[in-house]
Order: structure tokens, then sequence, then C-alpha cells
């Protein structure tokens, strides 16, 4: 998992070289540059408004937004306005990360207007792969990042919630720092569930690595809506992924029980209850996977 400590050790430049055979048998060395950024926050949004031009209604999109931190987010998430028929309260709000297979198999749930999936997080690593699987899907999905409400439009409306509602964030995790794979624990962390996602021995591919990408996303999100009543989801109907999501924030939250209880925490005679009171079992984690399904 992305954390803090493997941020602080990755370059924000870093060169990557590989050797390839011709058919001719010569052999060719290839240099690529990857360029990490530690600004980027937590995405960016392209509100669109509707303004009139010559008698015709025109839909204008409006310059990226970035979310600098998660009191930004808060301000940009569209907050739920529907009531629990069970319980009769409002809903919580939801941030739902999508996978790559979610935006080729599953694109018309995230066009319809529902208020379960208002708030949308669409990372470069599923759109780059969505463009590259179908260039009719990617053509929706980029209409869908273009789709966000703006202030205009809830003016113009005159505050009516009946009004279809949506904040499409895109989240640039190619080149940002905090959603970085460590190289030296991806290929531990996905040995580790062999039983979930792969064979013993299998080498991982490059489909592995963006779906780690992708759960970075996912936890990134968890760490900085930390404390607020947002439910951070990350959506895939990737079984394998889905296990490797709950299996790696299990081990991260294994590995901060154990730093808090050597450096801060009091330990009672079970050696089981943290500093606010809770086991393990009690801690609630960063973001849910779940299948569309």
């Amino acid at each position: 998992m992305a954390s803090t400590s493997t941020a602080n050790t990755l370059s924000l430049w870093s060169p990557r070289s590989h050797y390839r055979q011709t058919r001719k048998g010569k052999i060719l060395q290839s240099t690529s540059e990857l360029y990490l950024r530690d600004d980027l926050g937590l995405g960016f949004t392209l509100p669109t408004h509707t303004s009139a031009k010559r008698n015709a209604i025109v839909t204008v999109t409006g310059s990226a937004t970035k979310i600098s931190t998660a009191a930004d987010l808060m301000n940009v998430l569209i907050p739920p306005y529907w009531i629990s028929q069970r319980t009769r309260e409002v809903g919580k709000t939801r941030v739902v990360i999508v996978d790559t297979n979610v935006l080729l198999h599953n694109l018309d749930v995230l066009e319809h207007g529902s208020v379960a999936i208002a708030n949308l997080v669409i990372p470069q690593t599923a759109l780059q792969e969505c463009r590259h699987r179908s260039f009719t899907s990617y053509n929706r999905v980029m209409d869908l990042l273009k789709s966000s409400t703006s202030v205009e439009d809830d003016d113009d409306n005159g505050g009516d919630d009946k009004k279809k509602k949506r904040c499409a964030i895109f989240f640039p995790d190619t080149h940002h720092l905090s959603t970085q794979i460590d190289p030296s624990t991806a290929s531990a962390s996905s040995s580790s569930s062999s039983s979930a996602t792969m064979k013993e021995g299998e080498k991982k591919t490059m489909n592995d690595d963006n779906d780690a990408r992708i759960r970075n996303v996912a936890f990134h999100y968890g760490e900085a809506l930390t404390g607020s009543d947002v439910d951070v989801i990350l959506l895939t109907d990737d079984k394998g992924c889905r296990a490797l999501a709950l299996e790696e924030q299990q081990d991260t939250m294994d590995m901060d029980m154990d730093m808090e209880e050597e450096d801060e925490m009091e330990i009672d005679s079970t050696g089981n209850t943290n500093k606010n009171g809770k086991t393990k079992e009690e801690i609630k984690l960063l973001y849910r996977p779940l299948s569309v399904r």
C-alpha cells in the first residue's frame, strides 16, 4: 500500500531502462522517464453550466478546479438527499472510486443519475485502460467527467433537490506521489494473496500493477477523509482485487497498531486494547471494496 513513508522514499524523477532484441538480433536500450508530483491534492473537477447563446441552450465546460485538501473535497461532494425507508434517516455521503472493469461493462450504472453514486472518482489508470480497450466507452467516460454540476446550475434551478446532481473527479494517480507502487513491497503483497488472485510462482502482470495503483487511490482518499462521515467505496467486479483490498488494509492496520503499541500506547495485561479502547475488529476500514452486482 502507498503510505507516507513510501512517498518519502520515492523520487519525483526516475529513469527506467529496458532492453529489447530486434528481428535482426540487435540489442536496443529503451529509456523512459517517470515524473511524479506532490502537489496534485485530491484530484480535479470539470464543472459545467448551461448558458443561452443565440436562442439556444449551450452546455459550457468550465476550467479544471483543483481539490487541494480534504476540506475542499467536502465542499464539492454532493450530500445525500434520500431517506432510508427502514431507519428514516438521511443516508451517508459516499465517494466511489471506480475500477476499469466498471467503466467497460457497467457504464450505464454510472451514467444513471442515482444518488447512491453521485460522487465519482475516476483514476487516470482506469481511464487509460478504458481508452486502450474501448474508445467508445472512453468518450462516454470523458462526458461523465464533464457532468459535474456547478453552483450556477443550483442557482438557476432554485435549489431544487430533484435535479440530477453529480460530482465527477479526475484523479491523476499515474503522476501522483502518494499513489505509486513501492517496488520493494508490491510483489510481496501480491504473493501473500496467491490463493485469491494468482497461483504460486506466477509472475505479476501489468494488470496487477494497475489494480494495485487503483487500490492506492482508494486508500489515499480513505486516509484523507479519516474522521469524517464520508463512506469511501472501491467499486470493482474483480473478486481478487476486492480480496487484496481487504488484506492490504488489515496488514496496514496491524502495522499501525504495532507502531502505536511500541511508541505511544500503554498496553494492559491482555495486550489487545489500543489508546482509544478499540480492538482490531472494531477499527473501521479506510475504504470498502464492493461489487456492482
